[in-house]
This record gives C-alpha cells, structure tokens and sequence, in this order.
C-alpha cells in the first residue's frame, strides 16, 4: 500500500449504526494537577492527528455506501472554558453530549479544556463510531505523553481494517 493514498474505509454495520444515534457518545476525562496552556493542548492535538487516521477523517454519506473519507486539512479543535470547580467537568460532558457532530464538516471527536491555574481538565467527547472505551484511553494516554514530553515523537498507527468484511458478523446482522 502506498503511503500517500488517502484513507477511505466503508463503515461497518455496527459503525453505521453508531453514527446514526445521538447518543452514543464515549467520554474520557482527564484530571491534571498544575497549569496546562491551550497553546500545549493544540501544539498535542496536531501531533495526535499525525497519529490516528481517524482524527483525520470524516464520515461521509455518499450514495452507495457510508465512509470515513481522509481529509488531511481538517484540524481538530479545543473549545477552553474557564475551570470554576471540581465538578463543573460533569454538566459541561452533560452539555456537550447533547451537540450532535456535523459529520461533514468536522471530525466526529471534540476536545474541551477546563483551565485554571493549579489544576485542568480535559474532555474528550467521541463518537463512538470512531472509537471505543479503551481506544479512547489509549488517546487520552498519547496525549498526555505528546503535553508531557513535547519532543518525543509517536509512531504513525497502523490503518484500521481497510476493508469490510461481512463474513466476520453472523448472517442475521449482515
């Protein structure tokens, strides 16, 4: 496979169905002691997106089929919120759970930032079409890595399964 192929994968019948209901979002919260920056977390998020494919890509209706289609211009984007309290980080996942992404002109993933000047949040909201639980802690694993040690580089991941395979679900589903 050549390198500079775009990454263009059917959705699978369980990713389908993920994207097409409100709420199945994956949330991950990560809780740091002293003072990160916005700067920090974006100069992470460009790194991050070096790294997984599908921070790059977006989920695309077409026709015949449903995509996450590569768009290597898109960036993610970090919304920061003042932090006012140790438990403000629920109503604002309760507040961003119930804004449904814009498959088509964003990545189905957002970043929320809850500063303050001795301790920070970060939220990341997913879709879970794009993820799950434990792909999510792995993300929120680099990203801590990419904040905490700014010039160690992370190796690209492999492409996710770039074909869809129906002889991989039982016959009552395909």
């Amino acid at each position: 496979m050549k390198e500079d192929l775009l990454f263009n994968r059917e959705l699978s019948i369980l990713e389908y169905l993920y994207a097409n209901v409100c709420a199945c979002n994956v949330i991950l919260v990560l809780n740091i002691t002293g003072k990160i920056t916005g700067p920090q977390i974006e100069d992470a998020l460009v790194q991050l997106q070096k790294r997984h494919v599908l921070l790059r890509s977006m989920i695309v209706d077409q026709p015949d089929r449903t995509c996450f289609i590569e768009n290597p211009d898109i960036s993610l984007t970090l919304k920061t919120i003042e932090r006012t309290g140790p438990e403000q980080w629920i109503q604002v996942c309760m507040e961003e759970d119930k804004k449904p992404f814009d498959y088509n002109q964003e990545v189905p993933i957002r970043f929320i930032h809850l500063s303050s000047s001795n301790e920070s949040d970060i939220i990341i909201l997913c879709q879970h079409a794009i993820c799950d639980g434990m792909s999510l802690v792995s993300l929120g694993r680099d990203l801590m890595n990419i904040i905490g040690f700014p010039g160690k580089a992370l190796e690209k991941l492999p492409l996710p399964l770039s074909e869809f395979d129906p002889s991989r679900f039982p016959a009552n589903i395909r």
